[in-house]
């Protein structure tokens, strides 16, 4: 493997079916994975490299917002970035198609006036990271960008001693990146992809790539991966480590990539 690694973070001490053929993925595609993880994980695929995440960020800064792990993320996946820089990705991205950026700073947007950051590319000290990393070490200071509701949170959260997210993905998630992306705009050097190259299935419609929707649908022809979110599969108390159909999107993929995955 001679492409940029893909550099991700998970915390606990085993994966389920779904970021396995996520991370499987990007390694079938030419790209090594580097994992940061704060124990030993069962059941990796057997070419993920793992690292010591507490070199980044240390384990006793872990928090739960709500019940998930997206918000320590989110903090995490700044530090990283701007500590070592490179390509980040969340464990929900789909790799279908090799792809090598030589742009040095990339950000997707999920729609025509949003960004996402499960998947990034900057380098070290990137000015976007570095206001993101602010964003989440300081969740209640106030921004020049912020709306007016943000303002009103943060400020009731500074009034009561609440150091907590205001809301998910509005401190440092994907809410917060276009904000930040709007006000510092296109100087600060990042080239920004269409929806269509990382995210062109739409969260409201996440359970399209686990039916049969798509089945025989080719997808953009920029599309290198695909965001299967996590985030919508939680809030749906949906089993990740049952089998998936093998005429749905995800399940096409995980019999091309996964065969040898039941005989582990």
């Amino acid at each position: 493997m001679n492409k940029d690694p893909i550099q991700m973070v998970w915390i606990g001490d085993s994966i389920s079916r779904l970021e396995y053929l996520c991370m499987q993925s990007f390694i079938a595609n030419g790209h090594s994975v580097h994992l940061y993880a704060y124990s030993q994980i069962a059941g990796l695929p057997k070419d993920v490299l793992c690292f010591d995440a507490n070199e980044v960020v240390p384990k006793e800064q872990i928090f739960l917002h709500k019940g998930s792990y997206a918000a320590f993320a989110d903090l995490f996946r700044w530090k990283l970035l701007a500590v070592k820089g490179g390509y980040y990705c969340d464990t929900d991205m789909l790799c279908i198609h090799p792809f090598e950026f030589k742009e040095e700073a990339i950000v997707g947007k999920q729609s025509n006036n949003s960004f996402n950051c499960a998947f990034l590319k900057f380098p070290p000290q990137h000015p976007i990271v570095l206001e993101m990393l602010d964003c989440a070490l300081n969740p209640n200071k106030i921004k020049p960008y912020d709306t007016r509701r943000i303002k009103r949170k943060k400020i009731f959260k500074k009034l009561i001693n609440n150091s907590e997210q205001i809301g998910w993905g509005e401190t440092a998630g994907p809410p917060a990146l276009t904000r930040v992306i709007n006000y510092l705009g296109t100087q600060k050097d990042c080239i920004i992809k269409d929806f269509t190259f990382f995210y062109p299935i739409d969260c409201s419609n996440f359970d399209a790539l686990f039916d049969e929707t798509l089945v025989g649908e080719p997808l953009y022809k920029n599309t290198t991966m695909v965001h299967l979110w996590n985030e919508m599969l939680r809030r749906g108390n949906i089993d990740k480590n049952k089998p998936f159909n093998p005429d749905s999107f995800v399940g096409r993929y995980f019999y091309l990539y996964c065969s040898e995955y039941d005989a582990l």
